[in-house]
């Protein structure tokens, strides 16, 4: 296995090579301290960007875009660790050395990103329907 870390001062990237995986990960961060209040909000905000962005509206868009990249994994979850609260989007996807399209990994980390950085807001307000449907989720 071979360990890089890139420190760019503001973030570190962190590559790991490894020959015993068919699948690459990748997994974007967020720290902060934690404080007890804002706990069940960064959960209920990482169920808000499992459903949907801009480009990428529902479920099914989701679906057939994960389905046109060999359906890789997306995930966002929250850990608290010692006195920080970690805020993890992760997309696990095939390596691309077994894909033959030349722009697979560009596309699998462009999707990673609309997923976070384009989010599906309008007028400073989540999209209604999947605001019930994860604040219904979150009480059962």
């Amino acid at each position: 296995m071979i360990l890089q870390v890139n420190d760019q001062k503001s973030y570190k990237i962190h590559t790991m090579k490894t020959d015993r995986f068919k699948t690459s990960r990748i997994e974007i961060v967020f720290r902060t301290k934690v404080e007890q209040e804002k706990l069940p909000i960064r959960s209920f905000l990482c169920s808000m960007f499992k459903e949907g962005s801009k480009k990428y509206p529902t479920r099914r868009d989701i679906a057939i875009k994960l389905e046109d990249l060999y359906n890789p994994y997306f995930n966002c979850y929250t850990n608290k660790v010692g006195d920080s609260l970690h805020t993890i989007f992760s997309l696990t996807f095939i390596n691309p050395e077994f894909i033959e399209e030349k722009e697979y990994l560009e596309n699998a980390i462009k999707f990673l990103f609309d997923m976070i950085l384009k989010p599906n807001v309008q007028n400073n307000e989540f999209d209604l329907l999947n605001f019930e449907l994860v604040k219904k989720n979150i009480l059962l």
